[in-house]
């Protein structure tokens, strides 16, 4: 599912302070979604459990500490590229269509601007948008978690919990949104598990969701004709 990213220069979206000296233990927003390693390439968690690094409240997930290294040596381009992994990762899964700030139509005013905010991507309308979304993300946020979960209640392709895989019940379901995916648990206790290596658990969700629904997963094309209607 991931493609092999190599460190490059490019668009830093989230503003980061004096490299190293940025690193912090306290995650703000989305955990790191995506199942591999944006270094070494192969699968989180597969030789050894996940190394975690969290930079200005970003968090980014390794398979050892070699690759954190690695990463750190350019870490702005290292973070941009990313960027555009998750990006491409979640478009499928972007709920709407229009600005949630201004509500205007997304590629109406030109080209849409894509923020990835602390692994989460959101779209605006325009450069002034994003700039009020940085004022207040919680509320924006807010509002696509609920526009993920309003969109993608109808057509979820598991009817089992993705971690226990038991029947998920009609009341006690434990939901809670990732990378603009809603995740549908059997309790509390598998939402934890979920967390300690969230990207195996999406790509397992997205293989779901390919065989349940594969033109969410039309090439990217389709979607900008659609804007400029």
């Amino acid at each position: 599912m991931l493609a092999a990213l190599k460190p490059c220069s490019g668009l830093v979206v989230v503003a980061l302070s004096s490299a190293l000296a940025a690193i912090s233990s306290d995650r703000v927003g989305d955990p790191f979604s995506l199942r591999d390693c944006p270094v070494a390439y192969h699968e989180i968690g597969e030789l050894q459990d996940p190394v975690v690094r969290v930079y200005d409240g970003r968090e980014i997930r390794f398979c050892c500490d070699d690759c954190v290294e690695a990463f750190q040596e350019d870490l702005k381009s290292s973070l941009a590229e990313v960027d555009k992994e998750m990006a491409k990762d979640q478009a499928p899964f972007y709920p709407t269509k229009q600005c949630l700030i201004s509500g205007e139509h997304l590629g109406a005013a030109g080209d849409v601007v894509e923020v990835v905010w602390h692994n989460r991507l959101v779209r605006f309308c325009c450069d002034a948008c994003a700039t009020e979304f940085r004022k207040d993300p919680a509320a924006t946020l807010a509002k696509l978690d609920k526009l993920v979960k309003s969109t993608q209640s109808t057509g979820y392709p598991l009817s089992v919990c993705l971690i226990a895989g038991e029947e998920l019940g009609a009341e006690e379901v434990t939901e809670i949104v990732v990378a603009n995916r809603l995740v549908r648990l059997c309790c509390e206790g598998c939402a934890g598990e979920f967390f300690k290596n969230p990207g195996v658990h999406i790509a397992k969700l997205d293989e779901a969701w390919k065989k349940a629904k594969p033109e969410m997963f039309a090439p990217q094309a389709d979607e900008k004709a659609e804007s400029a209607k």
